[in-house]
């Protein structure tokens, strides 16, 4: 007569808890393999590797203009105001920052992004990018008195 036996022949101990690939460990030998492990990952960081590399951040992103088209609207004639030094040709005074922000979304939105020199940009995007600063600001020029 056939019994129901279980060959417990092939099942692991209980001192032997833990598996790695085909061979069970118990506790002591567990500690053994762990330890030469992070052993070995400690000599790769610090030895082997010359940078670690750590995730990146999510920056800010780019810029949308959100706040220019609010103070543009806030104006009474619609632009902002900028001046620009007649020598240096360089935007001067309180409205700088925004001026150069927004001149920055416009030669983006215009220009191709592949080109490595100004004098590259096609003249019919160059103008382009002018008309539309000039829609945006109100452009004056300091002019210094350097007879005093």
């Amino acid at each position: 007569m056939a019994t129901n036996r279980v060959n417990k022949s092939r099942e692991p101990s209980r001192k032997c808890r833990w598996k790695v690939g085909c061979v069970h460990l118990s506790g002591g030998l567990l500690f053994l393999f762990l330890r030469l492990y992070l052993t070995f990952l400690l000599f790769y960081v610090v030895f082997v590797s010359d940078t670690i590399v750590s995730p990146k951040r999510r920056g800010r992103g780019q810029t949308r203009g959100l706040s220019l088209q609010m103070k543009r609207h806030m104006s009474a004639d619609g632009k902002l105001d900028v001046l620009i030094h007649p020598t240096k040709l360089v935007a001067v005074g309180p409205g700088r920052n925004d001026f150069i922000t927004d001149l920055s979304l416009i030669v983006r939105r215009n220009a191709r992004l592949n080109v490595r020199q100004w004098k590259k940009v096609p003249q019919s995007t160059r103008d382009t990018i002018v008309q539309n600063i000039l829609v945006c600001y109100d452009i004056g020029c300091v002019w210094f008195n350097h007879d005093l």
